[in-house]
């Protein structure tokens, strides 16, 4: 098996391959920069077709400035006027203290942090906008508290970075000084990049929107850490394509390990047979000259 090219899976050859990666993104092969690679949902045509470049050494989004834990309860510890750590402000939006004159003279139920979201006042409008970041796979609601009254298209949206579709929207605009408590559905962008879109366009008499302790849970309940992580980091080497097929168990989960190449026996040396040695021959008996009889006496 071997890591695939983002072609590979944006055309869904690692759809059901195992592992539940198909609302996840996988990293590919495809380089898109110095030390950067390609990637794509486990199912494109589920979870969208788009490709995304990111860091292969630390897993970084080449877009984010910080690698911070997004706000999603703001505290008083910057005073009025900031803007919450992971948030871009416009317009009036800013975070608020509990202590401030105005909100605690109508405000009783305000958090321990002793902060919240003022996305904006009655007079005002404004709007804040979260650093995107992906819904855990478990992800099914996001529960706030909302305080104000201003009215749709006022309030709370999470949205997909690829094409700004609304997953879960929120505009209730029940007049009210307090915090009540809002929860959406967000199952439906489980292992999307998305983002959150805090709205206020009212400038009127309970034309504000007040919004506090942001959380998101999976189906029991369970409060998941959101905005803090990223994809599992790419392997530091990645696996060499001398396979043939495409594995999402090896995108997704753990590469498996390259075969050890069995050596090649080195062929055992044959002593050279050493020729048998010729018979000495034997040297043939030199005759022996017969001697005369002697000749008779006459």
């Amino acid at each position: 098996a071997r890591l695939c090219t983002s072609a590979e899976i944006v055309g869904r050859e690692t759809k059901n391959t195992g592992c539940s990666y198909d609302a996840q993104l996988l990293w590919s092969k495809s380089e898109c920069g110095d030390g950067k690679y390609l990637v794509a949902y486990g199912d494109s045509a589920r979870y969208g077709n788009t490709t995304t470049c990111l860091n292969g050494v630390h897993g970084s989004k080449s877009t984010t400035s910080s690698n911070a834990c997004i706000e999603w309860n703001p505290s008083d510890s910057d005073g009025d006027g900031g803007c919450p750590t992971g948030w871009t402000c416009t317009g009036d939006a800013q975070e608020m203290q509990c202590t401030n004159s105005i909100v605690s003279s109508v405000l009783s139920n305000c958090d321990s942090d002793g902060g919240f979201f003022q996305v904006a006042g009655d007079s005002e409008t404004g709007e804040a906008v979260s650093d995107s970041f992906y819904l855990p796979s478990d992800a099914t609601t996001i529960k706030y508290t909302r305080g104000g009254g201003a009215d749709s298209p006022s309030g709370l949206y999470v949205k997909t970075v690829a094409s700004d579709a609304i997953i879960c929207q929120s505009t209730d605009g029940t007049d009210s000084d307090n915090f009540f408590e809002v929860t959406g559905d967000i199952s439906s962008g489980q292992g999307l990049e998305v983002y959150v879109e805090l709205l206020d366009s009212q400038s009127s008499g309970w034309g504000k929107v007040w919004i506090d302790q942001i959380e998101f849970l999976d189906s029991g309940g369970n409060s998941l850490t959101v905005g803090c992580s990223v994809p599992t980091p790419a392997p530091t080497t990645l696996v060499p394509d001398v396979y043939a097929a495409c594995c999402a168990d090896v995108v997704g989960c753990s590469p498996s390990p390259l075969p050890t190449p069995q050596p090649t026996p080195v062929p055992t040396s044959v002593p050279t047979s050493l020729p048998t040695p010729l018979p000495t021959p034997e040297p043939s008996p030199v005759p022996t000259t017969p001697v005369p009889s002697p000749l008779p006496t006459p």
